[in-house]
């Protein structure tokens, strides 16, 4: 009986008569004798050597590999090491072109993934769903189209996880209560731009919720509007540390009640509060209930504020900036 050995190599004699697969070619084959689409079939060596000459810096990006249980052993033995293996990664794109009344149109973003709302397309949710909801990190999101919430803890976007790049050109309006605007969850590195309209009418209702949240970059240039009873605060920072926001567009509170505050800084998931935040204020802040501050702090220190827009209080006990005992150090 043949050996398998023995059926390979007859089979390697057989191509060796014809054509030889690539995997059982000379390197230097594979490079110069080209075939008939001549310089358009030319392949390029990608090296770990030669990787590092066309990115100098490491690409972090998130892969897999494929092995079994012996194969772990082995991938243990390579760490800190300059061996390479083969891996792939995925990256799904989703776009959605007709109205739905489901988080993300029932697709999962979940890292590395690009969702793209097209223009005249609304998500229509009830109870407590998201519009759009992103997890995983890496994320990229892209909102021509209008969200619409209006159940209780209905956020019109919630990003958890670090290092999403969102765009809202369309709006977002959400009518329940907690149903924040723009969620950031637990999420750092983010970066986001705000041209379209973000507002909402429920109770304790923040436009920008950011909650244990660092280092993230948001342009608002269009605008904020709440008018939920009470607690619905432009930007609400809890224990949110090193952001940066830059304010073109313009911010309108206008509760029933009170306490919905242009800027609040705050400590309720961590006693340390929200510190070394820059907040550039080039729109408007307008207040048109009691006790509504465009800048309050609770807890917060080495925050920097840059203002040149107008701030404007008409309700009792209104005032610009309100900063208690336990911010220090900000300017």
């Amino acid at each position: 009986m043949k050996s398998f050995k023995g059926y390979l190599q007859e089979k390697f004699q057989d191509w060796k008569s014809g054509s030889a697969p690539a995997w059982t070619e000379s390197l230097s084959t594979m490079l110069f004798d080209l075939p008939r689409a001549g310089l358009k079939d030319l392949k390029i060596p990608l090296s770990p050597s030669i990787m590092s000459r066309v990115w100098p810096k490491s690409v972090r990006s998130k892969a897999f590999h494929l092995t079994d249980f012996d194969g772990l052993k082995k991938l243990k033995g390579m760490q800190k090491g300059k061996r390479s293996i083969s891996a792939f990664y995925n990256m799904d794109d989703y776009i959605i072109s007709d109205n739905s009344t489901s988080t993300n149109d029932g697709n999962t973003i979940d890292g590395s993934d690009s969702l793209t709302l097209n223009s005249g397309v609304t998500i229509t949710t009830s109870g407590a769903n998201e519009g759009i909801d992103a997890s995983g990190g890496s994320n990229t999101i892209n909102q021509l189209g209008n969200i619409s919430t209006s159940g209780t803890k209905g956020y019109g976007i919630r990003l958890q996880g670090d290092s999403n790049t969102l765009d809202v050109l369309g709006t977002i309006t959400t009518s329940g209560a907690q149903g924040y605007g723009i969620f950031l969850s637990s999420s750092d590195s983010n970066t986001i731009t705000q041209s379209g309209k973000v507002k909402t009418t429920g109770h304790t209702s923040r436009l920008y919720m950011m909650q244990n949240s660092e280092n993230n970059n948001i342009t608002q240039s269009g605008d904020l509007e709440s008018t939920g009873v009470k607690w619905a605060h432009g930007y609400y920072l809890d224990n949110a540390d090193s952001n940066t926001i830059t304010q073109t567009g313009n911010i309108t509170t206008a509760g029933s009640t009170a306490r919905s505050h242009g800027y609040f800084f705050d400590d309720v998931s961590d006693a340390s509060g929200s510190d070394n935040n820059i907040i550039i204020q080039k729109g408007n802040i307008t207040l048109t209930e009691n006790t509504n501050k465009a800048y309050y702090c609770e807890k917060g220190d080495n925050n920097s504020i840059t203002q040149s827009g107008t701030i404007t209080t008409s309700g009792t006990d209104g005032h610009g900036y309100h900063f208690k005992q336990n911010c220090d150090n900000n300017t």
